[in-house]
């Protein structure tokens, strides 16, 4: 399995980093609306694990294609994402105190086969890791710079 990796670097500690990327606390959801804007409307916990469906078309011309997600989090050290009887890649977010705030850091593992998961790197290299610093990263890095100016 093949891991494709973004970082960044955050101005502010792990614990409000954490909670305002995950919407997840030391205690659960921290405003459960925002909670399940971000993981779905039909988010429930089964245990340790909450679980949603996501339909995950990149089309809205195509067909329906539905999901599942088990999430775990771990607060305030990382968040898990398995899909479950998907191709799609599980996903893991790792917060980590840095001399300049908090090291972010998100990782997918590939679930296809060695020369699949080769070709998803390259392509993750070259296209896919800018737009993902871009539009995931970069909103987080700005929320907290304009709050600690």
């Amino acid at each position: 399995m093949v891991r494709l990796r973004v970082s960044t670097v955050v101005p502010a500690e792990v614990e409000a980093v954490y909670r305002h990327v995950t919407a997840f606390g030391e205690n659960g959801p921290t405003d459960p609306q925002k909670f399940q804007d971000l993981y779905e409307a039909d988010i429930h916990q089964e245990g340790d694990l909450y679980v949603y469906t996501e339909d995950i078309r990149p089309r809205n011309d195509r067909p329906s294609d539905i999901a599942t997600w088990h999430c775990t989090f771990d607060f305030p050290h990382s968040r898990y994402m398995a899909a479950v009887d998907s191709s799609w890649s599980h996903r893991r977010d790792w917060f980590r105190s840095d001399k300049s705030g908090t090291r972010w850091t998100v990782e997918w593992t590939t679930q296809q086969g060695l020369v699949k998961g080769m070709l998803q790197l390259i392509a993750f290299k070259l296209f896919t890791s800018r737009s993902l610093r871009r539009n995931m990263l970069q909103p987080v890095r700005q929320h907290f710079q304009v709050e600690f100016e």
